[in-house]
């Protein structure tokens, strides 16, 4: 990786840090107008219902993954067939 593209990934992903005090601001806010116990209860519940479905999405695919893999075997093995009929006919 060039010196330039280090320091473009670098400021990059230390521009998103400035950002954290101000979303920790508004929560501190929102959690004083809404109560700590309901904003606390509101938040479990939203991360348990992004987690369900992120593992719901996951299971979903699971098949999918299993077919496309299955199928990237079969023509690495076909690609590999081919290429030692080809290396045979080219030998004298």
């Amino acid at each position: 990786m060039r010196l330039d593209a280090r320091v473009r990934y670098r400021a990059r992903h230390d521009s998103r840090l400035p950002r954290w005090p101000a979303f920790l601001f508004l929560a501190f806010q929102y959690a004083k107008a809404w109560g700590w116990t309901v904003l606390m209860a509101a938040w479990v519940l939203w991360f348990a219902i992004f987690m369900g479905g992120i593992w719901l999405a996951e299971w979903c695919w699971k098949p999918y993954r299993e077919a496309q893999e299955q199928l990237r075997h079969e023509q690495t093995e076909a690609l590999k067939a081919l290429e030692t009929r080809a290396g045979k006919a080219d030998s004298p």
